[in-house]
């Protein structure tokens, strides 16, 4: 069975980190049947931050404002009640952090690219 893979840019051009090479990318991998979901729960975690920056009338810009930890919060609230059989089974085998980091990503992902449209208008 193929994955669904998200690059994790972790850390950009700051200082060096430790663990050594902590800034490095990071793939981030999940399989299609807890992909699907979690993508799902990424992109309406993005939607809602972006309503809220909207209703406070300031722009979206910038990089992701979520946290790791809010992507934990809603693995529970959010992406759990979706998971049934092999999906729940999938997210067993994945892992908590794993699947925090995918959903992180996905919600970041789906950001910049809303964000890329905005500036060129089009959003």
């Amino acid at each position: 069975m193929s994955s669904r893979r998200i690059e994790d840019i972790t850390g950009g051009s700051r200082a060096p980190s430790w663990p050594p090479g902590a800034n490095e990318r990071v793939a981030v991998e999940l399989v299609p049947l807890l992909a699907g979901p979690a993508l799902q729960t990424a992109e309406r975690w993005a939607t809602r931050v972006m309503s809220r920056i909207r209703g406070d009338s300031r722009p979206i810009c910038g990089g992701w404002p979520g946290t790791v930890s809010e992507a934990r919060a809603l693995i529970t609230e959010d992406l759990l009640p979706h998971l049934t059989g092999e999906s729940l089974v999938e997210f067993e085998r994945a892992g908590y952090a794993q699947v925090a980091r995918f959903l992180y990503q996905g919600a970041r992902e789906y950001w910049a690219r809303r964000e890329h449209r905005s500036a060129g208008g089009s959003a």
